[in-house]
């Protein structure tokens, strides 16, 4: 096991200038000296710092991993870092996390329940949808809109997908919605003649028109 101080190595893995360094000491250490390390950490860093922890504890396959970002998902104080830890969950091809993942679907904040919803999709968790449909309902736009994407990827066939969407298209927030892709298209279009690796990170959703036309195809079409 490396030699390490506990609080600079926790001052590192919370921090993005230092995360790589704080990653490459923390990877090799036990397991048992890991969880402690994190326990203390979440103790005592603010909610940025936590915020960035769990994501990088994304990019860690240790099998604790899991098991830590699901305990922050249930149970910290911030919705920011329940949202990034159930970001970082789509990292990991497995199904530990899915009764965690569900429960969120239930949480106070919409940042919360979006992530959740985007990552069950990931995770391709089609077993949700009764919790999904629900979802269709809710106050938050990007929530309804994530939910009818979801089940439309799982394959459900049911026109309350294709009424939702179609109500989705009529409000305000459709509007900023393409006005956000058009700027993300733009912009991936620049980094493209540019040559630059970024370009690969970044994906453009659909837009309206086209989550509905692909709604349309896939709900209308006969059996």
């Amino acid at each position: 096991m490396p030699e390490y101080n506990l609080d600079a190595l926790i001052a590192d893995l919370c921090n993005p200038r230092q995360g790589e360094r704080g990653l490459e000491i923390f990877s090799h250490l036990e397991s048992s000296e890991a969880k402690k390390v994190l326990t203390q950490a979440f103790a005592q860093r603010n909610v940025k710092e936590r915020g960035y922890l769990v994501l990088a504890l994304g990019h860690l396959d240790r099998p604790f991993v899991i098991q830590a970002l699901i305990e922050r998902l249930s149970a910290d104080d911030s919705d920011i870092v329940r949202a990034m830890a159930a970001f970082s969950l789509a990292n990991f091809k497995n199904r530990e996390a899915a009764p965690a993942l569900i429960n969120a679907l239930h949480d106070s904040s919409w940042k919360v329940i979006l992530s959740a919803c985007r990552t069950l999709q990931t995770l391709g968790l089609s077993e949700v949808a009764t919790e999904l449909f629900a979802l269709l309902q809710h106050d938050n736009w990007m929530v309804r809109l994530s939910a009818a994407e979801t089940l439309l990827q799982f394959g459900v066939k049911d026109v309350r997908i294709l009424d939702a969407l179609e109500l989705l298209t009529a409000q305000p927030e459709a509007r900023e919605h393409d006005e956000m892709i058009t700027e993300l298209t733009k912009l991936k279009q620049q980094l493209d003649n540019e040559d630059t690796p970024i370009e690969d990170q970044i994906s453009i959703p659909q837009s309206l028109d086209e989550i509905l036309a692909e709604a349309r195809r896939v709900i209308l079409a006969p059996d």
